[in-house]
């Protein structure tokens, strides 16, 4: 801002924002929606080359469900800073960028990741757990064989880690729950309606196979 400042415009705009922010909030005003702004660079770049994962898509959805939070608030206080920075906003996309035009497209990028990504990826407040879980397994790293040796050594901490929820792998006899999770990385992370047909195929070979190994290796 100092070797470029903005307009005298965008300045002011950008100026009496932050005083609403910092100073001219109350309690009765509520909370500011948490914003974590997704670099314009990296959004173009994952969705070009096709790289963009179920966390890059909830970090989507959480930045313009915070925007349309802010837009759309109770608080006349936070609707007011929101509003102002849709001035320097403007200025930097070098387009015109009104309310209610971005309050739609908001709403709408929400609809369509929620309609695709599995719920418990999607930023929930104080959710997390799961989202580590279905972020933290590495399905290309080598695998312990003594993690396996346990058929029926789960721990309940370790089942209610893995089992994402209607999303869980099913509890079949002889396999491991876990080995069928780092087989099938999209669990809890893709919508089951999205992926049903497959999801069936999967958990049918997995009581296939369960059936298989008490049949001629038990």
């Amino acid at each position: 801002l100092l070797l470029h400042p903005p307009p005298r415009d965008t300045a002011a705009a950008i100026s009496e924002a932050c005083v609403l922010m910092s100073t001219g909030l109350s309690p009765s005003d509520g909370g500011v929606p948490r914003l974590e702004v997704v670099p314009p660079q990296k959004i173009t770049k994952l969705l070009w080359k096709k790289e963009a994962t179920h966390v890059f898509f909830s970090e989507i959805s959480a930045m313009a469900s915070a925007v349309r939070r802010t837009l759309e608030h109770d608080s006349n206080v936070v609707r007011r800073a929101g509003e102002l920075l849709l001035n320097p906003t403007a200025l930097k996309t070098g387009r015109n960028v009104t309310k209610e035009s971005l309050v739609k497209a908001c709403r709408e990028a929400e609809e369509v990741i929620g309609a695709v990504v599995a719920e418990e990826v999607l930023d929930k407040g104080d959710w997390k757990p799961r989202a580590q879980v279905a972020t933290s397994i590495d399905v290309d790293a080598e695998v312990d064989d003594d993690e396996y040796n346990e058929l029926d050594g789960e721990t309940e901490a370790d089942l209610e880690a893995l089992a994402l929820g209607l999303d869980a792998p099913p509890q079949v006899d002889y396999v491991p729950r876990q080995f069928l999770r780092i087989n099938e990385p999209w669990r809890g992370r893709v919508r089951r309606d999205r992926v049903q047909s497959a999801l069936d195929a999967c958990e049918t070979a997995a009581r296939e196979l369960a059936e298989v190994i008490g049949r001629d290796l038990v």
